[in-house]
């Protein structure tokens, strides 16, 4: 008998019938409940009707690319999105997660291996749904992050952060999952247009660690995506 309940909704967006039949059936004996399109705009649409708990989504399509596709749907929802495609240079998957993909898998692919991600990311959304939404607190293990007090506790202990530090780790534990770019991060936190100088984050960022975690540079929960830039992983 599976764990995985039937409202538990998977969007195929692959233009290629045959792979995306194997997943659906797949996904489907698992319990699943699976919609598939087959071009980019219907795929977007079915997004809207559907509110699907997890996207798998092939990067080389007819109509519109997979990173579009990526880049539209972030910008509306933080819905995990696995990607499968036959581009598998490292440059491919850089850009990929820098689009806003959780995980990036390549064709061949294994049908259990896809499976094991799908509910790996639906476990990581369920368990942490609740630090994404609230609007004035954010509570995580030991750690109480409040907006309004603009403050952060740690085993009941104040830890002083500066401003800066502050709205990067709200940003961050506000969108757990999320790969923020380093230019994204400049620009939200900082309020300006263009990343001068890529340091200032990482030196930020290297800063923030050391205040709120034990062993800042092992396991940190502010996890370095080679290449990209930062996410906030809370099952670190």
């Amino acid at each position: 008998m599976t764990d995985t309940k039937m409202s538990n909704k998977v969007l195929i967006i692959e233009d290629d019938k045959e792979i995306a039949r194997l997943v659906e059936l797949r996904l489907r004996s698992e319990g699943f409940e699976v919609t598939w399109a087959d071009r980019g705009v219907d795929g977007l649409s079915k997004f809207d009707t559907m509110d699907p708990d997890v996207v798998i989504l092939d990067l080389m399509l007819d109509d519109i690319d997979g990173y579009e596709i990526c880049r539209r749907v972030r910008k509306k929802s933080n819905v995990p999105i696995i990607m499968l495609t036959a581009k598998s240079t490292e440059l491919d998957q850089v850009l990929g997660i820098a689009t806003g993909a959780d995980h990036y898998i390549t064709k061949p692919f294994s049908l259990n291996v896809l499976v094991a991600k799908v509910r790996g990311l639906l476990r990581r959304s369920q368990q942490f749904s609740a630090v994404a939404k609230p609007k004035d607190q954010i509570n995580f293990a030991d750690m109480i992050i409040d907006a309004k007090a603009h403050s952060v506790t740690r085993n009941g202990k104040r830890i002083h952060l500066t401003v800066k530090e502050f709205e990067l780790l709200w940003l961050l534990m506000s969108n757990p999952g999320k790969v923020f770019t380093r230019e994204e991060l400049f620009t939200k936190v900082w309020k300006k247009k263009t990343l001068v100088d890529c340091r200032t984050v990482d030196v930020h960022v290297n800063k923030l660690r050391k205040k709120i975690e034990d062993r800042p540079f092992s396991a940190s929960i502010i996890r370095t995506i080679h290449k990209v830039g930062y996410c906030f992983d809370p099952s670190m």
